[in-house]
């Protein structure tokens, strides 16, 4: 469904592709909780196109919280859209929300927002996760405290290439490695925006390289390990683009 037939569908105003493909990838029939709500087009817009039949919107910031309840009253939505003024999950009573939207952030305070939730360690829980930087901190942290990454899905908005993961929790450390921490699952797709995305990681771990090469004590054995990271995500892009 393109973004134009999203909002006849829903009659809101979404702002762009990254939180239609946050929207996508909610469970239908779930109680969703948007963390960093913003002006609450999210929770309103799965609300009121009968995705999920209520919904929790949080914010830290009463500015913009105030205008998610604007957005609230205006579709007539005040008994099923919960707006919460709080610190990341803090709010959100636990168990209650099963998928559980956190979009917008850098990744290390995702992680750090999944780490104050305890109740978030659930096999039911769906967490879906659009961090905006540090998406290589972020699923190092997910592997190492017992959540899989299952799906990540590319998205182009005003020039720029994100990715949207989808995430549970399995109660176990999964293994890693640089290209892992990179890219993630892109290398699973075979879609021109996964590409995209991949050889923009690519691009800025040679800017790293670049810079590392031109210090005064290099590291050789660290060049050598991220230039084969570098080559192996291009080899990578080569194969999704040629799919």
């Amino acid at each position: 469904m393109t973004q134009q037939e999203h909002q006849q569908t829903a009659g809101l105003p979404l702002p762009g592709a990254r939180l239609l493909a946050a929207a996508a990838l909610v469970r239908p029939g779930r109680v969703v909780a948007d963390i960093g709500t913003d002006h609450g087009y999210l929770p309103a817009y799965l609300v009121r196109a009968g995705i999920c039949p209520f919904a929790y919107a949080s914010d830290i910031r009463p500015g913009p919280l105030a205008k998610a309840r604007e957005t609230v009253r205006k579709y007539g939505l005040d008994s099923r859209v919960c707006c919460l003024l709080g610190d990341g999950l803090e709010q959100v009573p636990p168990g209650k929300a099963e998928d559980i939207v956190i979009a917008g952030m850098g990744g290390d305070m995702i992680a750090n927002i999944l780490a104050n939730a305890a109740w978030l360690q659930n096999p039911a829980v769906h967490l879906i996760l659009q961090p905006m930087t540090a998406q290589n901190a972020l699923r190092r942290w997910l592997c190492e405290n017992g959540f899989a990454i299952q799906t990540e899905t590319a998205v182009c908005e005003s020039r720029h290439v994100y990715t949207v993961m989808s995430v549970y929790y399995i109660g176990r450390a999964s293994k890693w490695d640089e290209v892992f921490l990179q890219v993630g699952r892109h290398g699973d797709n075979r879609d021109a925006a996964s590409a995209a995305y991949m050889r923009s990681r690519a691009q800025r771990l040679q800017k790293k390289v670049r810079g590392m090469e031109r210090a005064a004590h290099s590291d050789p054995d660290a060049i050598r390990s991220y230039q084969e990271t570098i080559d192996t995500i291009l080899r990578m892009v080569e194969r999704c683009e040629n799919s």
